[in-house]
């Protein structure tokens, strides 16, 4: 294997799976709440 192989290789936080959703905090901006949620399998966070 040669190092330009690693370079394309999926990294296995990465790899497909079913998103944990755990919400991590909530904001309020001119009363509208926002969501903030995390993914406890590889940590992408996204708002509602």
């Amino acid at each position: 294997m040669s190092t330009a192989d690693l370079d394309v290789a999926v990294p296995p936080q990465r790899a497909p799976h079913e998103h944990e959703m755990r919400l991590v905090a909530v904001s309020y901006d001119d009363g509208l709440a926002t969501n903030e949620f995390v993914c406890t399998t590889c940590g992408t966070t996204w708002f509602s």
